[in-house]
């Protein structure tokens, strides 16, 4: 429908003369780390749900935002009760790298293999 395209092609004009200055930029390979939980109900899309990002060089902005969301939404089953860190690169707007368990939350009455608050 015309009617969506032009409303499309407008969102993406005015968030480029708004935070374009924001945007990544292509070809530069930006050091990445997020910690992501993943909750114990089934939540759609707050699983996974990130709690922490450190990118170096690049401040927040409307598609680093985007992407974030997208990626972890592709990565799968994780078991619940899970805490994650992702340590890689974004670059061209894609994530690679690996994920690490930072702690899993499952066995809350000892005898777990991380060591949890009392």
């Amino acid at each position: 429908m015309i009617t969506d395209a032009y409303t499309d092609r407008k969102r993406s004009e005015v968030m480029t003369d708004t935070w374009g200055h924001l945007a990544p930029k292509k070809e530069i390979c930006y050091k990445t780390r997020i910690v992501y939980a993943i909750g114990c109900y089934e939540s759609g899309e707050l699983n996974p749900t990130p709690i922490c990002v450190e990118i170096d060089g690049l401040p927040d902005s409307p598609w680093l935002y985007e992407d974030i969301m997208d990626y972890l939404q592709t990565l799968g089953e994780k078991p619940q009760g899970t805490i994650w860190r992702f340590n890689g690169v974004y670059e061209n707007r894609q994530f690679t790298g690996v994920h690490k368990v930072f702690l899993n939350m499952n066995n809350l009455n000892g005898e777990s293999s991380d060591s949890l608050p009392n």
